[in-house]
């Protein structure tokens, strides 16, 4: 999942949804790599994971768009048959659809792939 920075009045919800590892994104570009890849690990251990922006903006939705072009929709166990999952273009509309045409970063999306 992906939204707003979470406040500690959401933790219980966030619990009850299952969504137990919580990261912020921000708008270093290592930052993005480091983000999609404790994603990963998240749902490799079958826990859902909140992504959020640390700082407000295009960051949680940059990194599903990365996520995509890196692993695609599919289940964990399927992502090495997959790599490149999505192409830019792909991963950013889908992104958005999820998001708003705004909340991604396009440029900071073709320097991850």
């Amino acid at each position: 999942a992906i939204s707003a920075s979470p406040t500690p009045a959401d933790s219980s919800a966030l619990e009850s949804l299952g969504l137990r590892t919580h990261i912020a994104a921000s708008e270093e570009k290592h930052s993005v790599n480091a983000v999609v890849e404790q994603v990963a690990e998240a749902l490799k251990r079958g826990e859902g994971c909140l992504v959020h922006c640390s700082e407000g903006g295009v960051h949680s939705g940059t990194v599903l768009a990365c996520f995509l072009c890196k692993f695609g929709l599919g289940i964990p166990e399927e992502w090495d048959v997959q790599e490149p999952a999505h192409s830019v273009d792909e991963a950013v509309e889908l992104a958005r659809g999820f998001r708003g045409h705004s909340a991604v970063d396009e440029k900071q999306v073709r320097e991850f792939e």
